[in-house]
């Protein structure tokens, strides 16, 4: 194994590509080193990288040999330097169980600002006509509503930025 030191204005995939010579270890990059996707490397921190793995030997040695380090985080190649947008979709699940029979209007907080997936009804996935859904409340308006007991599985996306 051996060290790279990462600069400011980096990011992992940056640092994956000045080390393996590409993409192909990012997630191995990630695990070695007890880091996730959505964190940003500080300038001076240490990563380990094992490089008898380097699957692009003319890309990683020519970085290295001309002491090429990539940081694109923040745009480097834009004219403008304006920073590029950082986020990722991720997608989770909630649940709602009725409490009482024709519950038509279910308000879950998880859901606010975000975007439905799926919604089963038990185990049947409900059609687009069989539902609406304001993002801006939480609120999902079922055609047929709920009976005690029924549960509602939802799965959703949410934009998260790092």
């Amino acid at each position: 194994m051996q060290i790279f030191s990462c600069v400011s204005n980096s990011s992992f995939s940056d640092v994956c590509i000045n080390t393996y010579g590409s993409m192909d270890n990012y997630i191995k990059l990630l695990v070695d080193n007890g880091l996730e996707p959505n964190e940003v490397p500080y300038s001076g921190q240490q990563v380990q990288w094992d490089n008898s793995l380097v699957s692009n030997q003319s890309i990683q040695s020519l970085t290295a040999s001309n002491n090429i380090v990539y940081a694109t985080l923040f745009g480097a190649n834009n004219q403008n330097n304006i920073p590029m947008p950082q986020q990722y979709s991720d997608t989770r699940n909630v649940s709602y169980t009725a409490s009482a029979d024709g519950e038509n209007n279910i308000t879950i907080t998880e859901l606010q600002g975000n975007q439905i997936v799926q919604i089963e009804r038990e185990v049947k996935p409900l059609l687009n006509t069989e539902f609406s859904f304001n993002s801006a409340t939480g609120v999902i308006t079922l055609t047929n509503g709920l009976a005690n007991g029924e549960t509602l599985f939802v799965i959703y996306k949410v934009l998260v930025n790092y």
